[in-house]
């Protein structure tokens, strides 16, 4: 089950951690469900995390740490989702599981967390054609029951599925051609592309109701130490937000090829180099388009630049359309374009990654066997 899936409701602690004097925390008072999900398209698992708000005659901070302090006992729900016309076309039962491996780090309580989840297929297989756009003008309706609350919200399915190559139109589909981030390498210092292009159509035939949308870029690469082990490892950096203004909006947005060695570089360098490493070898690099219901935008909007710690105060925004409770119901959707550093014949990128100015120090070395001056079977591309 992937992290990614997950939206952890880390904003109640603003919503609810500041009460009026007047008011006896330690009485036993109504409480509040609080829902959070994301329809996913591309998850496997739809979860849900179902909370509720608490009072207490202790600190807020050690509260939810105690699982019990979060906990609804009986929580029953399902999504329903209907057609353009309003008619029931299908329904799944929500399921409770418990979510493993959750940060000791964090807020709340670790290392498990309970959650509610749907299988994806119980949701798909009702499709015939993924690509049919009426499955998409669907809209998606979930009921939850929480200790006898009910409450109920809407979204429609976010898509970056397209005519079936994916909504990224630049860097075009296929592994055969590299992404030409260089144009003259030179290891003092490199004519870069100063016009490396990200385009994609933000409109209703590639992407479907969303409003805001990113490009994340991540390289990966593969850590080999002197013991002959390996760890995978990888780094991922904004390009590209955007906030679509109007169905069918192209955003073609222009990069200097320099961003993605220095930023490769400032991240691994930050990370440290371990007194073991031998090399790292090149990997893909994968564009990550990522959409955002209008909920979730508005969401994520209001949240932006503004204090969350605890005790003070911040914009709230909850699409709980009826009973009682709060929270945020909407969709997302990813899609990921694989690319090479570089192909045959066209060993610019391949050059500065091992030897340009930003990242020569960091042992980089080409792992295919293509490039017989980086590869890595050579040990004269080792870092010891």
């Amino acid at each position: 089950m992937r992290s990614t899936h997950i939206l952890i409701a880390l904003t109640i602690i603003g919503i609810f951690s500041t009460c009026e004097t007047e008011i006896d925390i330690t009485a036993d008072g109504d409480n509040l469900p609080v829902v959070y999900g994301l329809l996913d398209p591309s998850a496997s698992e739809q979860i849900f995390l179902i909370n509720r708000t608490f009072l207490g005659n202790i600190n807020a901070l050690e509260i939810v740490t105690e699982e019990d302090s979060m906990l609804y006992e009986e929580v029953t729900g399902a999504l329903e989702w209907y057609n353009a016309n309003g008619t029931l076309v299908g329904s799944a039962p929500l399921q409770d599981t418990i979510l493993q491996d959750k940060d000791l780090d964090g807020i709340f309580y670790a290392p498990t967390a309970k959650a509610y989840y749907i299988d994806s297929e119980d949701i798909w297989n009702n499709w015939p054609d993924m690509n049919d756009s009426q499955y998409f003008d669907y809209v998606y309706r979930l009921n939850v029951t929480a200790d006898g609350k009910s409450i109920t919200s809407e979204t429609q399915m976010a898509s970056t599925y397209g005519n079936g190559s994916g909504a990224i139109e630049q860097p075009i589909p296929g592994i055969n051609s590299g992404i030409q981030l260089v144009q003259t390498f030179n290891p003092d210092g490199s004519t870069y592309n100063s016009n490396f292009r990200v385009v994609w159509n933000a409109g209703t035939n590639d992407v479907r109701n969303a409003i805001k949308q990113k490009i994340d870029v991540r390289f990966n690469y593969t850590e080999v130490y002197t013991d002959g082990s390996s760890a995978e490892k990888s780094v991922t950096f904004p390009i590209v937000t955007k906030d679509i203004d109007f169905p069918g909006q192209e955003v073609d947005e222009a990069r200097n090829g320099s961003i993605f060695f220095e930023r490769i570089a400032n991240a691994i360098e930050a990370a440290g180099t371990p007194d073991d490493l031998r090399y790292r070898a090149i990997g893909t690099f994968d564009f990550i388009l990522t959409v955002a219901g209008e909920d979730l935008t508005t969401y994520l909007n209001i949240g932006d630049n503004q204090v969350t710690a605890v005790g003070q105060s911040r914009p709230t925004f909850s699409n709980i359309n009826e009973g009682e409770g709060i929270g945020i119901f909407s969709t997302r959707d990813i899609y990921v374009r694989e690319k090479p550093l570089y192909t045959d014949g066209n060993e610019n990128d391949l050059r500065e990654m091992v030897d340009g100015q930003y990242t020569r120090e960091l042992c980089f070395c080409d792992p295919t066997g293509e490039s017989t001056e980086y590869t890595c079977a050579d040990s004269n591309n080792w870092c010891q």
